[in-house]
């Protein structure tokens, strides 16, 4: 699969979602594309250094962590913001990795130490 026009693979951390790769830049934004190739959105989170996402079919989200513990959730259709939660700790380490088990969502973050935060899917932040 070619990436679409304005992506290059330097610039971007992949994850393969159900049947939709996510990619998720640098910068905060978020683009989801087919198997084929097809761009089906591209959004701003206006939240930097975004982990991979995890994906909750039951609510139809995409959930995405920042290495200071925030998390954003997106529409998985549109990739609209749901909500955004606030920083748990300093910014500054690797991005958080987050795993969907069930309907908490875990992820680990941090920089001097790693801690780990689920949250119910279904609430905000």
């Amino acid at each position: 699969m070619r990436l679409p026009p304005g992506l290059s693979g330097d610039q971007l951390t992949p994850a393969l979602v159900d049947s939709t790769l996510s990619f998720v830049r640098e910068n905060g934004e978020v683009v989801a594309v087919t198997l084929d190739g097809k761009r089906l959105w591209h959004r701003a989170t206006q939240v930097e250094f975004l982990g991979s996402p995890a994906f909750s079919e039951r609510r139809d989200t995409l959930h995405l962590a920042t290495a200071a513990g925030r998390l954003v959730a997106l529409d998985g259709g549109d990739g609209r913001a749901r909500w955004r939660g606030k920083p748990r700790t300093d910014p500054g380490g690797a991005p958080a990795q987050t795993l969907l088990m069930r309907h908490a969502l875990s992820m680990v973050y941090g920089y001097a130490r790693v801690e780990v935060a689920s949250t119910d899917v279904g609430r905000k932040g």
